[in-house]
């Protein structure tokens, strides 16, 4: 699907934008992303009094809406929506579980979310700064991590365990650890500012 011409993405359907978003079109995932915030951060809550703080349900929440974008099929039986919110529910869930077992603490891997999301009434000013953050950590992600880093943050979003992802890259779990860790370094200290 290409993107829109003449039209706002505002305008498009989840699904219409989960497709431009999976072909790499960096506005359709942000407008997903803005549309969908407010659903993580209601499952977030409604885990809350948890093992976990439902800001550190809600940062897993945002990796699996991010997986869910990257993983979602046009065509099939549930909406992006629907679809969306069984990845946010169990990154949750998964989250939870690992807290429990007290092994590789999710909120330990995270980084605070901006509570300064634009709302659905805010201006196009709103926009063009999500649009903004969202093009600056990707150059970040890009750029900014070695490619380890980059590798192992990208299989850890498409949901692959600490295992899978040293199996895969020939190197032992507590590497793949250290270099989520690293990256969560450098992603705090992007997001500062310095």
């Amino acid at each position: 699907m290409n993107a829109p011409q003449n039209k706002s993405y505002k305008t498009l359907a989840d699904e219409a934008l989960a497709s431009l978003a999976k072909g790499g079109d960096s506005k359709a995932s942000a407008e997903l992303v803005l549309r969908l915030t407010g659903v993580v951060r209601a499952q977030a809550a409604a885990f809350s009094g948890t093992l976990l703080e439902a800001e550190d349900l809600a940062q897993e929440g945002m990796f699996g809406l991010l997986s869910a974008i990257n993983t979602y099929t046009p065509g099939g039986q549930a909406s992006f929506k629907t679809y969306a919110g069984v990845c946010v529910r169990n990154r949750m869930a998964d989250a939870l579980k690992s807290a429990s077992r007290g092994k590789h603490s999710p909120a330990n891997l995270q980084v605070p979310i901006d509570d300064r999301q634009p709302d659905s009434n805010a201006g196009p000013e709103a926009y063009v700064i999500s649009k903004e953050s969202v093009e600056n950590i990707k150059r970040f992600l890009v750029s900014g991590l070695s490619e380890t880093e980059s590798t192992v943050i990208r299989l850890y979003l498409g949901s692959m365990s600490y295992e899978d992802i040293a199996a895969r890259l020939g190197i032992t779990a507590k590497s793949v650890d250290n270099a989520l860790q690293r990256a969560r370094r450098k992603l705090r200290y992007f997001d500062s500012g310095g």
